[in-house]
C-alpha cells in the first residue's frame, strides 16, 4: 500500500495535529518516485525564490463543517487505497495555482480537491466521523514527505539537508568515475543552501558558478562544509 513520495502542505497548527494519529496535511501531489519529488520540490523552492521572497507558507480554511467519506479511487497509481475521512478546504493564496501547475509536469497523483485527512482505517465501516463545530483556519508550508508505509503514523517529512547530503555523495561518486555532475542541479542546491544559510549570496551565484567552471562541484562541496558540516 503507501502512497510512494509527494509534496505536501504540512499543516503547523498544533490544536488540529493533537487530534490526529498522522502528521496532518493537504496533499498537493503523491505517489512519486523520489527523484522526480526532490526535482519538484526544488523547482518549486527556486519558485519562490523568484516570485515571493523565499516564502513557501500557506493559509488554508476548512470552511465546510461537514465531515465527509473520501472515494476510495482517489489516486490512480495506489493498487489498494486506505479507507479515510476528512474535510474538504480551500487554499486562499493564488500562487497555489502556480504550484499544481508546476506539479502537473511529474508524474504521479493529485487530488481533485484539497483536503485534509482526518482518520485513515483498513475499512470504511471502522471510520468514527464527526463535523466540526467551527470554521477551521490552517497555517502550512510546503514539504517533501516519504509516505511509503501502510501505516499512515509512520510517514515522515524528508528533511532538506538529507537531499543535499545525497547529492554530494552522488557527484563524489560521479568526480570519481570522471562523470561531469549535472551543473543545473548543482545551481539548485547552492541556491537552497543560500536561501537557507545566507540569502545574501543568492544573487552571486552564477558569478561564482563562472569562477568554478569545470570545478562546479568543488564549489558545491566547499559551500555545504561551510554552512551544513
Amino acid at each position: 500500500m503507501g502512497y510512494g513520495y509527494g509534496i505536501w502542505l504540512l499543516i503547523d497548527n498544533g490544536y488540529l495535529q493533537e487530534h490526529l494519529n498522522h502528521l496532518g496535511h493537504v496533499t498537493l501531489i503523491c505517489n512519486m518516485s523520489k527523484d522526480n519529488m526532490k526535482q519538484l520540490y526544488l523547482k518549486l523552492l527556486e519558485q519562490h525564490i523568484k516570485e515571493n521572497n523565499s516564502d513557501m507558507n500557506y493559509s488554508c480554511i476548512i470552511d465546510d463543517k461537514k465531515g465527509v467519506i473520501f472515494k476510495s479511487n482517489m489516486y490512480s497509481k495506489t493498487e489498494k487505497e486506505l479507507a479515510a475521512w476528512g474535510y474538504n478546504c480551500k487554499v486562499l493564496e493564488d500562487k497555489i495555482i502556480d504550484v499544481i501547475a508546476e506539479c502537473n509536469y511529474y508524474e504521479g497523483d493529485t487530488p481533485e480537491e484539497y483536503h485534509v485527512t482526518m482518520e485513515y482505517k483498513m475499512k470504511e465501516e471502522e471510520l468514527t466521523i464527526h463535523d466540526m463545530f467551527t470554521i477551521e483556519s490552517l497555517k502550512c508550508h510546503i514539504v517533501m514527505a516519504d509516505i511509503r508505509d501502510d501505516e499512515p503514523k509512520n510517514w515522515i517529512i524528508i528533511d532538506k539537508e538529507e537531499i543535499l547530503n545525497e547529492y554530494i555523495n552522488i557527484i563524489n561518486d560521479e568526480t570519481i568515475d570522471n562523470t561531469k555532475p549535472d551543473i543545473i542541479e548543482i545551481r539548485k542546491y547552492l541556491v537552497e543552501i543560500y536561501t537557507e544559510h545566507n540569502p545574501k549570496c543568492l544573487s552571486k551565484i552564477d558569478s561564482m558558478l563562472d569562477k568554478y567552471k569545470g570545478r562546479e562541484h568543488r564549489l558545491l562541496q566547499k559551500v555545504y562544509k561551510k554552512y551544513i558540516g
